[in-house]
C-alpha cells in the first residue's frame, strides 16, 4: 500500500523475522518469486506456515489486482484471532499462578516443616494424633514413591497424548471435551468464532461460499467441529441451502442458521457472518470470564481445605506435645 516493491518488502520481512522457520520460509518464497513463480504459488509451498485460506486469498488478490487490500483484510483477521486468544490466556493466568503457588507452599510444609514438628513431638514423648499420622504417611509415600508416581503420571500423560493423536482417540477426546460443563461451551464458542471470522473474510474477498466454508472449516481446531463443517459443505455442494445445512447440524446454535438464512435472503451473507463473529466473540469473552469466576472459588476452597487439614495436623501435634509435657 505504501508503494514499496514486492521484492523489497519480502526482503525486509525476511531480515526482520525473529522466528527461524518463518525466516526460512520467506527466504524460499523470495527465491521462488525471483525464479518466476507466482506470489500465491510460492506461499502455497509452505502449508505449515501459511494456512490454505491465506493462499486462496492471495490467488483472489492476484486475479483482482488488489493484493494490498486483501493482505490488509488477512492481517485484520489474524490480529483479531490473536487478540482473542490472548484475552483467553490472560484470563487463565491468575488461577494458574494461584494453583502453582499453593502446590509449592504445601510441598514445603509437608516436606520440611512437618518432619521437624514430628521429630519435636517424638522427642518429648508425645503421641501423634490421627491427622498428623495421616499427613506423615502421605509425606512418607511421596518420599518413597514420588519418583515412581511421577514417572507413572508422565507415562500415562504421554500415552494419552499419543492416543489423542490417533483419529479415533481424537474424536473420543474432543467429543468428551464438549460435554464438560463450562469447558465444552468455551471450546465450542472459540471454534465458532474462528470459523465465522475466517468465513467472513473469505466471502468478503469474493471466494465462493462453498469453497469459503471448506477452507474456514479446515482452520477449526476441534475435530468434531471440522467434521460438522464437512457435512455442511457436502450438503451445500449437493444443492442444499447453507442455512438449512447449519440448522440440521445440531452442533451449532440456532442463531447461526437464522443469521445465515437472513444473509441468503437479503444478499448480505458476508455482513451476517461478520455479525456472528462479533456476537460470538463477545459470548466467548463472557464464557471465559464466567469460567474463571467459577474456577477461582473452587480452587480457593480446595487449597483452603488442604491447608486447613495441614494446619489441624500441625496444631493438634503441638497440643499433643504440650499435653505430654504436663
Amino acid at each position: 500500500r505504501s508503494g514499496v516493491p514486492l521484492r523489497s518488502g519480502l526482503v525486509g520481512l525476511r531480515d526482520g523475522a525473529r522466528n527461524v522457520g518463518l525466516r526460512e520460509a520467506l527466504r524460499q518464497v523470495l527465491q521462488d518469486i525471483e525464479g518466476g513463480t507466482s506470489f500465491s504459488a510460492a506461499f502455497a509451498r509452505h502449508p505449515t506456515v501459511f494456512p490454505r485460506f491465506y493462499v486462496r486469498l492471495l490467488q483472489v488478490a492476484e486475479a483482482a489486482g488488489e493484493l494490498s487490500l486483501l493482505l490488509g483484510q488477512v492481517a485484520q483477521l489474524l490480529e483479531r484471532q490473536h487478540a482473542l486468544k490472548q484475552r483467553v490466556r490472560s484470563a487463565l493466568v491468575y488461577p494458574a499462578i494461584t494453583l502453582v503457588i499453593a502446590i509449592v507452599s504445601l510441598f514445603v510444609l509437608v516436606t520440611y516443616s512437618l518432619p521437624a514438628l514430628v521429630g519435636l513431638i517424638s522427642g518429648f514423648g508425645g503421641k501423634l494424633p490421627l491427622t498428623t499420622r495421616l499427613l506423615m504417611q502421605g509425606a512418607e509415600f511421596l518420599r518413597a514413591y514420588g519418583v515412581y508416581s511421577m514417572g507413572l503420571a508422565l507415562a500415562l500423560g504421554a500415552g494419552g497424548v499419543a492416543l489423542r493423536r490417533t483419529k479415533r482417540g481424537s474424536r473420543v477426546w474432543n467429543r468428551a471435551l464438549l460435554r464438560v460443563p463450562i469447558v465444552g461451551k468455551t471450546v465450542l464458542l472459540s471454534n465458532i468464532v474462528t470459523l465465522m471470522s475466517t468465513l467472513g473474510t473469505l466471502l468478503r474477498s469474493g471466494v465462493p461460499p462453498v469453497e469459503s466454508l471448506r477452507l474456514a472449516g479446515q482452520e477449526a481446531g476441534h475435530s468434531i467441529v471440522r467434521e460438522a463443517v464437512e457435512r455442511v459443505v457436502a450438503e451445500v455442494s449437493a444443492g442444499g441451502r447453507l442455512s438449512q445445512a447449519f440448522a440440521e447440524a445440531a452442533l451449532f446454535p440456532p442463531m447461526v442458521a437464522q443469521a445465515l438464512r437472513s444473509g441468503e435472503t437479503t444478499g448480505t451473507l458476508p455482513q451476517e457472518v461478520e455479525g456472528l463473529t462479533e456476537y460470538y466473540g463477545k459470548e466467548l469473552e463472557r464464557a471465559v470470564a464466567g469460567a474463571v469466576e467459577m474456577i477461582t472459588p473452587v480452587m480457593t476452597l480446595l487449597v483452603a481445605g488442604f491447608v486447613g487439614f495441614v494446619a489441624v495436623a500441625v496444631l493438634s501435634g503441638i497440643y499433643s506435645t504440650l499435653g505430654s509435657i504436663r
